[in-house]
């Protein structure tokens, strides 16, 4: 899972994003009672979904996965996706 990195400096808490928080730190503590590595897998999926609907178009700068879709984790992890779901 160390291997988010990428993203979750990215797209994770404002205290990991300020670096006041280690990546390792984030992924391994919760946020109500769910596990923050849950969460950036959720989110992950929450965006690609959203990429892949024609709807969002418009508010692509908001959901726009072009920094991550390039990096070999998010391509392994939406084929795993696909194995599961």
């Amino acid at each position: 899972m160390i291997c988010y990195f990428s993203i979750l400096l990215k797209f994770s808490s404002a205290k990991s994003f300020k670096n006041e928080l280690k990546p390792e730190e984030y992924l391994n503590q919760y946020s109500d009672n769910i596990s923050n590595r849950e969460i950036l897998i959720e989110e992950l999926l929450l965006l690609h979904l959203a990429n892949l609907n024609p709807a969002f178009q418009k508010l692509k700068e908001l959901f726009d996965d072009n920094y991550i879709s390039e990096k070999e984790v998010y391509k392994s992890t939406l084929t795993k996706f696909r194995t599961v779901f």
